[in-house]
């Protein structure tokens, strides 16, 4: 019986060199508010905001001389070999080429930096940064143990994996004096916070930018909210933006509404139907939900406010 824990292996039909030609790699993200200077990229970004662009580098140190003899390529002089910086995310489904540069085959080693950025408003949740090295104009004698197309991957580094958190790990907040706002109607002017949307659709992810909390500066509770907030209006926030979300749902036109596995994960339509399941149990169907609203209107934000004292409570007892 095969082994379902043995990993799957990639074969080449070219000769590939040793990941050890590879010296040195090292990731790092530009500071906010500075040109030049570069900090260490963790695994973590914790002032990462939804929607923020980044900028990352990528350094390297590379053994050419091996690598191209791990490849056979002195057969091909002309050969032109680059290195490039890639970065995917699988809650948005965006993936894309950073930057690029061309190797120095005539050095025995080199030392060498990619610069990219990242636009925020393609990413949300996890990142994934790798580099690797290609074959760009294969020339020379053919060989069936050297790379002939153009592309041809001769090594790929080791990747790396970036949780963005900061605000933007718990929602999209900002900052708005309510007064001077004219979306909002008269009745909203005084109140603590509004859940904007903006040409929302189910399938966005939920940190994509199409969902904003919107914070009123101007309210006596606001520092509360940016800073440490009370447990009491921390409960509110939550239980209301899940009744926004729920409700946003249950009175969807969208026919993917109807099922909740038609969104992918991290999306608004997978979080709202993950909510309305927690409040009403896993087999409520949108028919039900819409009628639980119909027949009670008050029952959602009760259920609401139930479950985020409980999610609270449970969150302090972890820590």
């Amino acid at each position: 019986m095969p082994d379902s824990r043995r990993k799957s292996l990639t074969l080449f039909p070219y000769l590939r060199p040793s990941p050890d030609c590879v010296v040195r790699q090292e990731w790092s993200i530009k500071r906010d508010g500075s040109d030049e200077i570069y900090a260490p990229l963790l695994g973590k970004l914790t002032n990462w905001s939804p929607g923020q662009d980044m900028a990352v580098r990528f350094k390297y140190d590379i053994d050419v001389k091996e690598l191209i003899q791990g490849c056979r390529l002195q057969r091909a002089p002309e050969s032109q070999i680059m290195v490039a910086m890639f970065m995917k995310c699988e809650s948005t489904k965006f993936a894309v080429c950073l930057s690029k540069k061309m190797l120095d085959r005539d050095q025995d080693k080199v030392t060498n930096k990619l610069e990219g950025a990242i636009d925020g408003n393609s990413v949300a949740e996890k990142i994934t940064l790798w580099s690797e090295i290609l074959i760009c104009e294969p020339e020379g004698e053919a060989s069936t143990f050297t790379p002939q197309l153009p592309g041809s991957r001769l090594l790929e580094c080791e990747s790396h994996m970036v949780t963005l958190e900061g605000i933007g790990g718990q929602f999209p907040m900002q900052s708005v004096k309510f007064s001077s706002e004219h979306l909002l109607g008269e009745e909203r002017k005084h109140a603590l916070w509004h859940l904007h949307t903006a040409n929302m659709d189910f399938n966005d992810p939920i940190l994509g930018g199409s969902i904003k909390l919107w914070l009123n500066v101007e309210h006596p509770d606001f520092h509360g909210l940016e800073g440490e907030s009370s447990d009491a209006i921390t409960t509110i926030l939550t239980s209301d933006m899940t009744v926004q979300l729920v409700s946003m749902l249950a009175f969807s036109n969208d026919e993917d509404a109807r099922d909740s596995e038609a969104f992918g994960d991290g999306t608004i339509g997978r979080i709202a139907w993950r909510l309305a399941k927690e409040l009403f149990g896993e087999t409520i169907t949108l028919k039900e939900l819409r009628n639980e609203f119909r027949r009670s209107p008050g029952l959602l934000q009760t259920k609401a406010q139930a479950h985020a004292r409980i999610r609270m409570y449970n969150d302090e007892e972890a820590e």
